[in-house]
């Protein structure tokens, strides 16, 4: 796999027309198993092929059962800058309901681990609206990240995907619906207590302390282009969008033989203006509709009508021309924002 990601790296370093990298983020998966070698050979790779001399950022995902003290100095030593952990919960009735491999006193380890090395940035991710997590547990793992002063927490509701565990549980009548009202008293208990403890909310499941934004993350919500190496990794120039094949077997059968295993589309011009609106309007910042990129007179017209609607019933405010997702709107995010598509 490793070999093939490095080929992969070589076969597309031409989809980027900036050869200037501001982040790199090894996620998706379970990058932290990876031999310090492993890393060491990717990173080698994009240095042939890119510009990293003035990265901004340079991210990876970990388990919490991961973490040990040699591990984290070999990824300082990498240039790593930040890790983003994937805790979920400090509730071990939670971990045991979403099958993670860690306990919550892993967790916490992990994290003093963490916090007395030189990496000097790290973000948890919490996961809200179980069947486990009551609203006592979800304040509680709230204020465990507070306690501990994590720099940026990644706060993502439940949900039922299809093909999983919990989907079939569910449809079989094994296990009850995800109650809806719950996760949407945890979500406003989020926002309430991070921004009071001093996090900015920037984006709809995202909460950073002052300058510690993901600078990865927010490039993404800015529209900037991005590539994406490894099964089933997403690309974006800009131009088109390009997905790899998820199939690890065939991925690394394509690559061996020096085929690219992705599909890719052309973005029309409503996509783009489509896909400004999704990202947009999940962010702090919201949109300008003056500035909708490529949208003529008549579609401007049409945009400003939905906003117009949503300001009246409370879903969006306007602050600056911007009109962004307001507390209540925040609630409803995904239906608002397939409002305003231009179809």
């Amino acid at each position: 796999m490793i070999d093939c990601l490095v080929k992969e790296i070589e076969l597309r370093s031409s989809y980027l027309d900036n050869k200037h990298l501001e982040t790199i983020y090894l996620g998706g998966g379970t990058p932290s198993i990876l031999a310090i070698e492993d890393l060491s050979s990717l990173l080698d790779r994009i240095r042939m092929d890119f510009d990293i001399s003035s990265l901004k950022e340079f991210t990876i995902e970990a388990n919490p059962d991961d973490i040990n003290k040699k591990l984290l100095q070999d990824w300082f030593s990498l240039g790593i800058d930040r890790i983003s952990l994937g805790v979920q919960s400090f509730s071990e009735e939670d971990l045991t309901y979403m099958n993670r491999s860690h306990s919550a006193v892993q967790s916490e380890q992990s994290i003093e681990l963490i916090l007395d090395s030189d990496i000097d940035s790290f973000s948890i991710d919490l996961i809200f609206g179980s069947h486990t997590t009551t609203n006592k547990i979800w304040e509680e793992n709230l204020q465990k990240a507070i306690d501990y002063k994590v720099d940026h927490i990644s706060a993502y509701g439940l949900t039922v995907e299809k093909n999983t565990a919990l989907y079939n549980f569910i449809t079989k009548k094994k296990m009850a619906p995800l109650d809806d009202k719950k996760a949407s008293e945890q979500f406003l208990l989020t926002m309430q207590k991070l921004e009071t403890a001093g996090y900015e909310h920037y984006e709809i499941s995202n909460y950073g302390k002052k300058d510690k934004h993901a600078i990865h993350n927010k490039n993404y919500w800015e529209g900037k282009n991005y590539l994406g190496i490894g099964p089933g990794a997403h690309s974006y120039n800009g131009k088109t969008r390009a997905w790899n094949i998820a199939h690890n077997p065939q991925y690394i059968d394509a690559i061996s033989k020096g085929h690219l295993a992705y599909e890719e589309e052309i973005l029309t011009r409503k996509d783009i203006i489509n896909e400004w609106l999704m990202i947009g309007l999940r962010t702090e910042t919201g949109i300008n509709i003056a500035t909708a990129p490529n949208a003529n007179e008549t579609e401007k017209s049409y945009l400003q009508s939905i906003a117009d609607e949503k300001l009246k019933d409370g879903q969006l405010v306007v602050k600056n021309r911007n009109y962004k997702l307001s507390t209540a709107g925040k609630l409803l995010a995904d239906q608002i924002i397939s409002d305003f598509f231009l179809v």
